[in-house]
């Protein structure tokens, strides 16, 4: 995780007491690779079928490693463990760039039993019981009313809620770098009332197991933006 200052200004401020200085959290695919070709500390998790992904320098973004998921008839995704503060203003940004999405009039994240994703990123509150899923989809619309996913698989060990917010939607920015910024608490709020205790995890997911298709594509490191 890199952790950089927002401005050389607000960080001497803060060294004389007048201002703190800020910081954003970003959580790159940097690390040595593992036996299974995830970049340490983030974890493989197998859903269903085979975990295709790899790491990936972007000469186009600087040479900057981005993570690139491929799921066939499968579900998969790579978790890193946090701890990341949430208070009122926290921003979370990262950009991707899909290559393929699961096709046809089945993919759905309205519909649990349909509900494939090529290119999703979770954040997990409250010890791991509540999730919110980012998604692109492929039919519903972005602004629709948060959906929960129709399963429940054990998250940390523990049981959990995911609420699903299509922040992307269809086939017409394929191939295209898109970058999405969402206000943390502002989403939490929406979806589960109250305010979300720390993220204690971070998820990059591609799932096409349910219409038996493909989905693909491009994750940069994902960034939380704190208040000032």
């Amino acid at each position: 995780m890199k952790i950089l200052a927002t401005g050389a200004l607000l960080a001497f401020l803060g060294g004389v007491g007048l201002a703190p200085a800020q910081a954003d959290e970003i959580f790159d695919f940097d690390g040595e690779l593992l036996e299974d070709g995830a970049p340490a500390p983030w974890e493989v998790r197998k859903v269903a079928g085979v975990p295709k992904f790899s790491v990936v320098p972007i000469e186009e973004r600087g040479g900057e490693k981005h993570l690139y998921l491929h799921s066939e008839q499968s579900s998969f995704s790579l978790n890193r463990r946090t701890d990341v503060s949430v208070p009122k203003g926290t921003r979370v940004s990262w950009s991707w760039k899909g290559e393929k999405l699961p096709y046809g009039k089945a993919a759905d994240a309205r519909v649990g039993s349909k509900c494939d994703q090529g290119l999703q990123v979770l954040l997990a509150f409250d010890n791991g019981t509540r999730l919110i899923s980012y998604v692109w989809d492929t039919n519903a619309p972005v602004g629709g009313k948060p959906t929960t996913e129709g399963f429940g698989i054990n998250f940390l060990g523990l049981g959990h809620i995911v609420k699903v917010i299509v922040v992307q939607s269809g086939k017409s920015k394929l191939g295209q770098w898109s970058t999405i910024e969402r206000d943390v608490v502002a989403d939490y709020r929406s979806v589960y009332k109250g305010s979300p205790g720390k993220v204690v995890v971070i998820r990059v997911q591609s799932n096409s197991q349910y219409t038996g298709t493909e989905g693909a594509g491009y994750f940069s490191p994902i960034t939380f933006t704190h208040p000032g």
